[in-house]
């Protein structure tokens, strides 16, 4: 089954990442099917949680302004996290040691949303364009995505980017 470039992006950025990310966060676990299982339900309550902690001013809507602010905080937080040493720069060490991985983009970036970078968004847009890349890797539709689930994605994306190829640029731009 061939992906194409925009819906692997997609896939990789949002629906791994953030399903990865939050299954494997302690604490409200609702999944029947274990520890490594999420659900839909559970997921969108953490959106919501998400967007409100976005939407510093309260006002409904996620602005370039807001979106810049958490993406500086976000940076500041991976480089102390890298900064093993806190001596304010990065050393080759420091830099090799860190986790490998596809490159990640914050929560607000244009690559999870489609949106230009200066673009407002709503809690419904936020919320829904998430849970639809949740709803793409559950696969069987139960609401639920299994480890297997994820793990069928992984291999997808795996065969798709080949022996460590960058993905093809989106069409239409």
């Amino acid at each position: 089954m061939f992906i194409s470039a925009p819906v692997a992006r997609d896939l990789i950025v949002g629906s791994i990442a953030f399903a990865v990310s939050l299954s494997t966060q302690a604490g409200a676990q609702t999944a029947p099917q274990g520890r490594d299982a999420i659900t839909r339900a559970d997921i969108q309550k953490r959106l919501e949680a998400r967007f409100d902690a976005l939407d510093t001013n309260k006002d409904g809507v996620i602005s370039a302004d807001e979106r810049k602010a958490n993406s500086e905080k976000s940076r500041a937080r991976m480089f102390a996290r890298i900064d093993k040493d806190g001596n304010g720069s990065i050393s080759r060490e420091e830099f090799s040691a860190q986790r490998r991985g596809p490159a990640r983009r914050g929560m607000g970036g244009q690559a999870m949303t489609g949106r230009s970078a200066n673009a407002s968004m709503s809690k419904a847009d936020f919320v829904n364009r998430r849970l639809a890349m949740f709803d793409r890797v559950d696969t069987n539709h139960d609401g639920i995505i299994s480890p297997e689930e994820r793990g069928a994605v992984r291999g997808k994306m795996r065969q798709h980017r080949g022996a460590g190829a960058p993905p093809a640029p989106a069409s239409g731009g």
